[in-house]
């Protein structure tokens, strides 16, 4: 058993020189509740090393988002299928940083050149998950949602409260989807682990740290707020941050610490 004080609040400098840094898996570790503000903290260090480059990131992301979604259907079909590419090249970037090395904008793409079918695969096996849970609960009112056929939804004759209790069970029943969803990119990308496996272990990994992540949801809507009152212009730390957050939660929870 480790000496290590896990209550500990663990170091602001979590960026080491080490090219070889062993990113080898271990049974998912379970957390202290404050490692879901720390997650915060940690992650503003990847960003405050490269600030200049989170942001251009951000930005080149953000067009080209906006850029693709012009697209009718084409648009909304890459932009699920590549959701998880995207976030695996920013976690690629994070690891990068971690060893030492400065971020950049290309890892933005980084995605595209490593385990880029597995990645697809998730996002199709994910967007078939929530879709058929969406449409089990609330039917063919998820069709006429979508679509905006507000004329169909009338018909039904469904009170508002009903339609918000739909939504609210949807919600819960997506909770478990998303807990398997949340550390399977970084899974895939970094250590080649299965599908199923990512799955597996991501879910149990925020099983076990379900005090973490209710701190970190806590934590990160005051956040949200005071990043959207400058005009949204805090949106350009924040959302880098929360994207290192993620990295930096997996690899306390999921990776073996090394000794030298």
């Amino acid at each position: 058993m480790s000496d290590e004080n896990p209550y500990k609040a663990p170091e602001a400098e979590i960026i080491t020189t080490d090219d070889n840094a062993d990113f080898t898996l271990k049974e998912p570790a379970k957390l202290p509740a404050s490692s879901g503000w720390y997650w915060y903290v940690d992650g503003f260090e990847y960003f405050k090393h490269s600030p200049g480059q989170w942001i251009l990131t951000m930005i080149v992301g953000f067009i080209l988002m906006m850029v693709v979604t012009m697209i009718p259907i084409i648009g909304q079909i890459f932009i699920t299928l590549t959701s998880y590419i995207w976030l695996a090249g920013l976690m690629i970037g994070c690891k990068e940083q971690n060893m030492g090395k400065p971020f950049d904008v290309n890892y933005l793409f980084a995605g595209f050149k490593h385990n880029t079918g597995k990645l697809i695969l998730l996002a199709i096996v994910g967007a078939i998950i929530n879709y058929g849970i969406v449409f089990a609960v609330m039917g063919d009112m998820f069709i006429d949602l979508i679509s905006g056929n507000q004329q169909a939804i009338n018909e039904m004759g469904m009170e508002p409260i009903s339609i918000l209790l739909r939504v609210l069970i949807a919600m819960l029943i997506l909770i478990p989807v998303m807990m398997m969803m949340w550390f399977a990119p970084v899974l895939i990308v970094i250590n080649d682990v299965s599908i199923p496996d990512a799955l597996s272990l991501s879910f149990r990994g925020c099983l076990k740290n379900i005090l973490p992540f209710l701190v970190y949801g806590i934590v990160g809507i005051p956040l949200f707020i005071l990043a959207v009152i400058p005009l949204g212009a805090g949106l350009l730390i924040l959302v880098p941050v929360m994207y290192a957050s993620i990295f930096v939660s997996y690899k306390e929870i999921f990776i073996q610490a090394t000794t030298k």
